[in-house]
């Protein structure tokens, strides 16, 4: 489709087909979701479990403060953690 954007080893692409090579993509720098890092790298990052730790750093970032074992904060990490798991 005209204009979709991928993201590739953390370049984000743009498809602008062309007549003579409808495979076209131009190259938007680095990637503003991830970072520069890699979106494929990071959902495999994220979707590891969440640590005790890990549970107790997102709470204070949280306005449940951990309170809700329902929230998202207890489940799912967060940008801030995603980047801390990466840089180890």
């Amino acid at each position: 489709m005209k204009c979709d954007q991928r993201c590739v080893e953390g370049t984000l692409y743009e498809h602008h087909p062309q007549n003579d090579d409808p495979y076209y993509e131009i190259n938007r720098g680095k990637c503003p979701e991830c970072d520069g890092i890699g979106c494929d790298e990071i959902s495999d990052v994220a979707s590891e479990i969440l640590s005790t730790s890990e549970k107790v750093q997102q709470a204070g970032r949280c306005s449940c403060f951990g309170s809700n074992d329902y929230c998202p904060c207890q489940n799912i990490a967060d940008r801030t953690t995603v980047k801390n798991r990466m840089s180890k």
